[in-house]
Formats: structure tokens, sequence, C-alpha cells
């Protein structure tokens, strides 16, 4: 395991026991000594247990006159009382003491204490695994390379038009492909004249998986999380040489967004690219009046789908798609949106 240059100094050091024997073992610790506001010296540690004799020693008054709480709290403080002593005292038995009373103050600086070292030990886990941290983003960053070319390719293929098209349908979460239906009747009317009538209705035609490949922002975002949580290891070695924790949270927080994280965003986009690469994108066709484009998108479609003869049978195929949509949808003919 790598050894991390991180180091706790003894005065920023919050203890905190688990174990009762932990905390019957400490030399100055007394069973049943009573804690009140007259002989409260400080908070000497916090506590996340329970058992036989760790009794609450916060006194009370009642009418039968002074008691100990006596409860077994699972979670409390060990007191240093002014005498030196030390005893314990439940969490909630805090409330017990005056609103203004010193252990208020104290037990609010303890907790700002304890949290800080936490977030100190969290950064140090992650120097620990930095190197493994490392071997994992640049995994991520191969991919992403990987699947930006197979973006540009697929970007190549469909054309200027038809790419801004599906951007958009990705950033509305669009997913339905719809042409322009026009029907045409020819009829005589009732004084014998020939009329034309002609009729117009989005129809839609298909829907499509896998847009999310073209929605910019899924990919730019992930490319900023690797981009910094590459300079948060860097800055968190050099804090921890240095000693010197300012902004530790921030870099935390962002540490805490994990490679492992980063791997399911990116492997869901993947997964994504694969669902549209297996779609029908002949239906693409219908967004461009551009006849070459057209071709070379059913041609990717055909090749895809290892269909033989893709090149030549691209004219074939598309004509007879339309045909289709003609007869089904009894349309004239079918326009571009």
């Amino acid at each position: 395991m790598q050894t991390s240059k991180f180091v706790l100094t003894s005065s920023t050091t919050v203890l905190t026991f688990n174990k009762a024997e932990e905390v019957f073992n400490l030399p100055q610790f007394e069973t049943g000594k009573p804690i009140n506001t007259s002989n409260y010296a400080n908070i000497y540690a916090e506590y996340h247990t329970h058992g036989l004799d760790m009794n609450c020693c916060c006194q009370k008054q009642s009418k039968k006159g002074n008691r100990l709480c006596g409860s077994e709290h699972r979670h409390g403080f060990v007191i240093r009382l002014q005498c030196g002593a030390l005893s314990l005292l439940g969490n909630t038995c805090i409330k017990e003491f005056d609103i203004d009373a010193k252990i208020h103050k104290d037990h609010a600086m303890f907790k700002r204490q304890l949290e800080a070292q936490k977030t100190k030990e969290r950064l140090h886990e992650f120097m620990n695994k930095k190197e493994s941290l490392s071997t994992n983003l640049k995994s991520i960053e191969v991919r992403v390379k990987k699947f930006l070319y197979a973006q540009k390719e697929i970007e190549r293929v469909l054309g200027r038009e038809v790419s801004n098209k599906i951007k958009n349908m990705a950033k509305s979460k669009n997913t339905g492909i719809s042409i322009l239906g026009v029907r045409i009747k020819n009829y005589i009317d009732d004084e014998g004249k020939k009329q034309t009538d002609i009729s117009k209705q989005n129809i839609r035609i298909a829907s499509i998986k896998g847009l999310e490949v073209f929605d910019p922002f899924i990919i730019q975002h992930l490319q900023t999380q690797v981009g910094d949580y590459k300079r948060a290891l860097i800055q968190g070695e050099l804090m921890a040489e240095k000693s010197n924790f300012k902004g530790v949270e921030r870099l935390v927080n962002t540490l805490s967004n994990s490679p492992e994280k980063m791997n399911e965003q990116l492997s869901k986009i993947e997964l994504a690219l694969l669902k549209f690469k297996a779609e029908n994108k002949t239906f693409l066709c219908y967004f461009t009046n551009d006849s070459t484009i057209r071709k070379q998108i059913t041609q990717s479609h055909l090749k895809v789908n290892q269909l033989p003869n893709a090149v030549k049978d691209a004219t074939q195929y598309i004509l007879q798609e339309r045909e289709i949509l003609l007869k089904v949808h009894k349309l004239t003919r079918i326009e571009v949106l």
C-alpha cells in the first residue's frame, strides 16, 4: 500500500472511542463522577459505544435532590472536570446545562474540529489511492477519445444539416422523427370544373434510441469532471506535504466524485452509442433534401447491418422505404420538415 505523507498534528486531533474498555482504561477516568456546571472543565473526547457501567453522570436537579442521569447513552462525551478527573456525559444531556454555559460553546467547537478532522482523514484516504485513481482517470480519458471519434464519424456520415437537427432533438429530448405528408386530391366540383385539394400533415414515422450521444453537455461535463479530479489529486498531494488544509472541504467534495461514478456515466453514454448505431438510420434521410447525404446515410445503415451490395443498393433501398411510407399513410409525396 502506498504510504501517504498526510499527517494529522496532535493539536487538531479529536479523540473518538468506539469501545467501552478504551474509556475505562483512561488513567483519569472515574466511574460515577458527577458532572455539573460548577465542576465542568472541557470536552476531552467523544464516544460511540454502550456497555456495562457506561452510565451518564450528568447531575440533574429534582424535588428529591440532585441525582445522576444513569442512562447508557450510545453517543456522548468524555468530560474533563476541574479536578482533572474524566467522566461520562450523554449527548442529549448537554441540554440540561444553562444555555450560556461554557459546555455549549465547547460542544460547537468540538463538532467543528471533528468534522475538520474527518475531512482531512478522507483526504488521507484519497492520497493513499492516488496511483490507482490516476490510472482509472487515464482509462476514462482513452474511452472518451474513442467515443468522440465515433461520434465525429457518425456526424460525418449524417452531414451537417442532419447532425444539427439530431443535436436539437437531443437537447429537447424529443426522440420522434416526423415527415410532412402531402395528399393531393383531384376532383370535379358541382360546376363541372377541375379542382385540386392539397392537405399537409405532420406524421411521426419513427422514434430513435441513443440520441443522448448528441447532447454535448453530457460528454463535456464528463471531461470537466476528469480535469477537475486530476487537478484535485495534485492539490491534495501538495496540501498534505505542506500541512496547509485551507480549502480541504471543497477539495474532498471534488475527490468524492470518484472515477467509479465517472465510469458509470461513461458506460451509459457508450451504451447509447451502441443503441444509436443499431437503429434504422434511413429514417434520418427525411431530415434533408440532399440526395448525396441520403445515400450516404443509407449506405452506412446497410453496411452496419451487413447487407450485401450496400453501395449499389442504397438508392433502391431509399425508394423502397419511401414507397412503403406513401402507401401506408396514403400520401402523394413526402416533404422534409
